[in-house]
């Protein structure tokens, strides 16, 4: 699947750029230590032709929170990410699309806390993610991490991890996806 081209737009550090001209620091957090957060939100071409991004106000308050929980500096307004998603997809002509923002830390290779983070917002097509059929799903070996050692509740790019693992585990024994249990035996995640 191809996520962008030359003509893809994204907004990075308050500005519309061509994705391929896009850059981030190499010593981002973000980037050695997975210390981002983001969402994953979809948008979709309506009955009357027109583009709708699906409950955006609930998906960059949870954004903000993410970012609140893991103590990333957070400066947007869900109204004002909203306004710019829209622009976003109306410059890249993308209806049914998969909108991705992510908050992310500056050059920083310490533990001190950072005092400014930055936004990226990028989205491309994307047909329905599991598709329409049932899933053949297998439990993993795998954990879903423990939420006193972690803040699970908060999207975070170093947690995705264990689940990128577990859906590889899935797809090599001949199943379409992962189901992960707690440390107690309870089903913690499924696709």
């Amino acid at each position: 699947m191809n996520y962008y081209n030359e003509h893809t737009i994204l907004y990075h550090r308050g500005e519309f750029v061509k994705a391929s001209e896009a850059k981030i620091d190499l010593y981002s957090q973000s980037l050695h230590y997975g210390y981002s957060v983001f969402e994953g939100i979809r948008s979709y071409v309506t009955a009357n032709g027109t583009t709708a991004i699906f409950k955006p106000k609930e998906h960059f308050e949870r954004l903000a929170a993410s970012a609140q929980a893991l103590n990333l500096p957070y400066q947007w307004q869900a109204e004002e990410l909203t306004a710019i998603t829209n622009l976003l997809l109306e410059k890249n002509k993308l209806g049914d699309a998969y909108i991705r923002p992510v908050v992310y830390a500056p050059a920083n290779m310490s533990f001190v806390q950072n005092t400014e983070s930055y936004l990226f917002v990028q989205a491309w097509e994307m047909a329905p993610f599991l598709g329409d059929k049932l899933l053949r799903v297998m439990t993993s070996s795998f954990q879903r991490p423990n939420p006193q050692a972690f803040r699970i509740q908060a999207k975070a790019a170093g947690h995705y991890v264990n689940s990128i693992l577990a859906s590889q585990e899935a797809k090599a024994a001949g199943y379409d996806e992962a189901l992960l249990l707690d440390g107690q035996g309870h089903l913690a995640e499924a696709p």
